[in-house]
């Protein structure tokens, strides 16, 4: 077994720290400016404060996306047994199979499991290969497991059960060789 945790790279750390810090300075903010809305027409005032909140919502979504939640990938090198979490049982799991938990601090909850026969493709982001699968692809069938940018992201398409998925993950050089060393690339 494989086993790697995802962190943010160094620049998106900064981009983070300036998200909270807004964020943060937009919460301790909003009894400011909801005095100054107070002097506005209602039409206007409403719309500053609703703009307001969902800056602050959405601020606070990419901190926690992009700075509290990591992701741990495992790429299953030989047969074994994995437990559930929760009192879920337990699942044999084949070489090859790809688990995916996002984590939190050092608990992580167990988000995807992919075995190989389901696997289509890994391909990078801006690879060409992907768009075709895409297109067929729901939208609610779609997963981001990666929290950084596009620069190093890739595409892991694969089929359950009739319907085709794919995840975005941002694997290491060395997982891509232990991929590849199980027959998934």
């Amino acid at each position: 077994m494989y086993s790697e945790i995802l962190n943010p790279a160094k620049e998106e750390r900064t981009v983070n720290l300036i998200c909270l810090a807004a964020a943060i300075l937009i919460l301790l903010g909003m009894p400011y400016i909801y005095d100054i809305c107070l002097g506005m027409p209602k039409i206007l005032a409403e719309c500053i404060m609703i703009g307001s909140y969902a800056a602050l919502i959405l601020l606070f979504y990419r901190v926690y996306t992009r700075f509290v939640c990591g992701y741990r990938y495992i790429v299953i090198l030989e047969k074994q047994t994995q437990v559930l979490p929760r009192n879920m049982g337990t699942v044999s799991l084949k070489t090859g199979s790809i688990l995916i938990e996002r984590m939190y601090g050092n608990k992580g909850n167990l988000a995807a499991i992919i075995v190989p026969e389901e696997i289509k493709g890994i391909c990078l982001y801006t690879d060409k290969k992907y768009t075709d699968f895409i297109k067929k692809t729901s939208l609610l069938n779609r997963k981001l497991f990666t929290n950084r940018g596009r620069k190093n992201m890739y595409v892991l398409m694969y089929e359950r059960k009739g319907k085709k998925h794919y995840c975005l993950i941002s694997p290491s050089e060395t997982l891509l060789k232990n991929m590849a060393e199980v027959g998934i690339l």
